[in-house]
């Protein structure tokens, strides 16, 4: 991955795991475990440094929260992290900054284009991020500006999103983005198309996650299928809507573990449609390129790159 030798402890704290590799200029994958084992970095970090038998120069750990002041709480989850408590010098970058970085670093046969031009290098990229929860980023001339967009209002003039928001507010006030576009939001969608399930997926419900079920059957049961097209249209409508605010001409990349399960070739069509939408913007977005990744070291990826500017 680098030519840098100098070890550096990397890692990605999300939602639903963590993940922490050692890079001395191959990227060695170390361990993956269900965040909730650790309630901390502290706790995360001290069996693997205690299996290394040495003290990497750094850590840089990507965490699916915003960062102040060396501080961070996991977004979806109890997890905190302090870089004032750890036995060695760290950073702490918000998992979609580190994305964002890592781009350029993904293989080419984890990165799948869907229309538009060739992403321009230089030029600023869009990323959004789908797992557990819903992160955005931005990369511009070099710099990483994450933020909490999952926690921003959707909504959706189309008939069937729209009956999806009333939906899942059932009261509330505000439907956020990641209440629809999210690992979390999966539920959601399965309790809002349950009447098309199919007898296999109602049972498969019963002792499986939402995304399990919906990528087992959504070739073959209506219900999951229904859902699938719910979650890609506003998905869709999510990087349009993102892409008209910043105008991206290096790409709006998906990423994160919902992308990397659920979302196949077999959408593509559905995906690009929904993105360039109808009306006067369309032709603006046409130009834009939309990119899958498909890669679950990307936060590990973009990790390393920070390390070693810093190193270098």
């Amino acid at each position: 991955m680098t030519d840098a030798l100098t070890p550096v402890l990397v890692g990605d704290v999300g939602g639903t795991s963590t993940r922490f590799a050692l890079d001395d200029g191959v990227l060695h994958s170390l361990v993956e475990r269900p965040t909730v084992d650790s309630t901390d970095l502290h706790t995360a970090l001290a069996p693997v440094l205690h299996d290394l038998g040495t003290c990497p120069a750094r850590a840089v750990i990507a965490v699916a929260g915003p960062v102040d002041d060396g501080r961070v709480r996991l977004t979806n989850g109890q997890w905190t992290a302090d870089v004032r408590r750890q036995s060695l010098p760290c950073t702490l970058l918000n998992d979609l900054a580190a994305a964002a970085h890592g781009l350029p670093l993904v293989p080419k046969h984890l990165c799948r284009q869907v229309g538009g031009r060739p992403p321009e290098a230089a030029e600023t990229r869009a990323v959004i991020g789908v797992g557990t929860g819903h992160g955005q980023a931005m990369w511009i001339e070099g710099t990483a500006i994450s933020g909490e967009g999952g926690h921003a209002a959707f909504a959706s003039p189309e008939p069937e999103l729209s009956s999806l928001c009333t939906f899942i507010a059932r009261g509330r006030p505000c439907v956020t983005i990641e209440d629809v576009v999210s690992g979390n939001a999966l539920s959601g969608l399965l309790d809002f198309v349950s009447k098309d399930l199919g007898p296999a997926a109602r049972k498969m419900r019963s002792t499986h996650s939402a995304g399990a079920v919906i990528e087992a059957f959504a070739a073959s049961d209506p219900g999951c299928e229904r859902a699938m097209r719910l979650f890609v249209s506003a998905l869709g409508a999510v990087a349009r809507d993102f892409a008209l605010r910043v105008l991206p001409k290096g790409g709006i990349w998906l990423v994160g573990g919902v992308v990397e399960h659920l979302l196949s070739e077999r959408w593509n069509p559905l995906l690009r449609d929904s993105f360039e939408g109808s009306g006067p913007t369309q032709g603006l977005l046409r130009s834009f390129p939309l990119l899958v990744v498909q890669d679950s070291s990307l936060g590990l990826r973009g990790a390393v790159v920070v390390a070693r500017a810093g190193m270098r």
